[in-house]
């Protein structure tokens, strides 16, 4: 007796409705053929979890960072937590948490920064090359991140665009890298 409900149902239902539900359930099992398509996230992204040290020259100044970045919320987002201390005094002057993502449907590239100068920012950019580049959503001040791969380690350039679309640096940083993830090869 059970089973009557199920076979009562599937009599009462239109035969439209019969078939695009096996059509649904037919569908779920595929991939999305978008995904199969769409590319990899640069070698940059998993180059960057561990522990870094870098400079930051801004305007001829110079401040010191200690930068990691790691796997959060099931491996979905990077996470950047930044602190840039006086090269001379050693005192914390500037520190930041940010996350960066690759959507790869999209193929499309999201950072969302906050710092303790009160400023948050929202990033949306692409691949170039081995390069990412971001464009702020709504600037306060900087409009363009650029994250390239160096020898060595990576930087971080950031500045503002022209109408010619040149960018104006406002600052640049680079990083060696100070510490692997476990998981990392040396």
């Amino acid at each position: 007796m059970r089973f009557a409900r199920p076979l009562l149902l599937g009599a009462l239902l239109p035969a439209t409705a019969v078939g695009l539900t096996l059509s649904v359930v037919a569908a779920a099992g595929r991939a999305d053929p978008r995904a199969q398509e769409a590319p990899d996230p640069l070698p940059l992204l998993e180059r960057l979890p561990g522990r870094w040290k870098g400079e930051q020259t801004a305007g001829g100044a110079h401040l010191l960072e200690n930068v990691e970045w790691k796997q959060v919320l099931q491996n979905r987002f990077l996470e950047c937590r930044l602190e840039a201390s006086d090269p001379i005094t050693g005192n914390l002057t500037y520190e930041g948490i940010g996350f960066l993502r690759h959507d790869p449907v999209l193929d499309e590239y999201s950072f969302h920064w906050f710092d303790s100068n009160g400023r948050t920012e929202r990033y949306l950019g692409r691949a170039v090359g081995e390069t990412i580049e971001l464009d702020a959503v709504e600037s306060a001040g900087i409009d363009r991140l650029v994250f390239r791969p160096e020898e060595r380690g990576y930087a971080c350039e950031a500045g503002r665009l022209t109408e010619g679309e040149a960018l104006v640096q406002v600052f640049e940083s680079r990083y060696r890298r100070e510490s692997q993830d476990e998981d990392d090869e040396p």
